[in-house]
């Protein structure tokens, strides 16, 4: 069964004229799948479906296009960008369907990283454009870290894989604190994002913490990654953490394998 996918509406209306996100919102919603893979918990795609979808081909066409209006506010271009770093990990995924096609023969694609080369990661490839300008994923994401610090938004950069934050479609109203919700959904999916043992002191993390560690130490002003955690969760984490400052760290295995529909073992209703 569809659930519906966590996507933040406020003032949707006023964006940009240029850029319409809810372009975005039409075509992912109607492809989005919820259950599970494997032991991880998620939403998934219809990867199929959303690549004859006309709303995720008239997006993608939007944002390529060069701005010949107005200057982006930083709060259009951080949306636009988390955005566009999810459109175009879904159009890679969706165009790609095969590894090797042989006549009727096909590999399926099983990862993203199986669209990269022998010499470049996809993550480093000019498969993006955005505004006229080419550019690879990473650029993108640089990009947004060179607007801002703040380390929630390594956790609104959504992908394909099984263990990227689930997507979410953002607007530029409120994006900070939208970026920080989706943080917290992310930190409560106990099967890829936290999951504390208080019985015997240890906490798993998503590698995304590891990853970008420095970042949310500086953020932070301590040594202790837990200290991030305790400052954006909820009431009840808060609570848990208090006790836990010399808690082992573990991490989850990150599977970069695609997080396709056909793949649900388990679909919530």
């Amino acid at each position: 069964m569809k659930i519906s996918l966590f996507i933040v509406l406020l003032f949707a209306f006023n964006v940009a004229a240029e850029i319409d996100h809810t372009l975005f919102v039409s075509a992912v919603y109607t492809t989005i799948y919820g259950g599970y893979i494997g032991p991880v918990l998620l939403e998934t795609l219809d990867y199929k479906a959303i690549r004859s979808n006309a709303q995720f081909k008239a997006y993608i066409s939007q944002i390529s296009k060069p701005n010949e209006g107005s200057d982006l506010t930083t709060e259009e271009t951080l949306a636009l960008y988390l955005n566009a770093y999810s459109a175009y990990t879904i159009k890679l995924v969706s165009e790609n369907p095969c590894i090797i096609r042989y006549g009727r023969y096909c590999y399926p694609t099983q990862s993203i990283r199986d669209l990269g080369t022998i010499k470049t990661d996809i993550w480093s490839l000019p498969h993006v454009t955005l505004l006229g300008l080419t550019m690879s994923l990473n650029d993108v994401r640089e990009r947004i870290m060179n607007i801002t610090s703040d380390p929630a938004f390594y956790g609104a950069l959504s992908g394909t894989c099984i263990s990227d934050p689930d997507i979410t479609v953002f607007f530029p109203e409120n994006i900070y604190e939208q970026v920080r919700t989706k943080m917290r959904r992310f930190i409560e999916n106990k099967t890829k994002g936290a999951r504390i043992y208080q019985e015997t002191n240890t906490i798993t993390l998503s590698k995304i913490f590891l990853w970008n560690r420095d970042a949310f130490l500086k953020h932070t002003g301590g040594d202790n990654i837990l200290d991030y955690l305790e400052m954006i969760g909820d009431t009840k984490m808060k609570r848990q953490l208090e006790s836990m400052k010399n808690a082992t760290i573990n991490y989850f295995f990150y599977d970069f394998k695609i997080n396709d529909k056909l793949s649900l073992i388990k679909i919530n209703t």
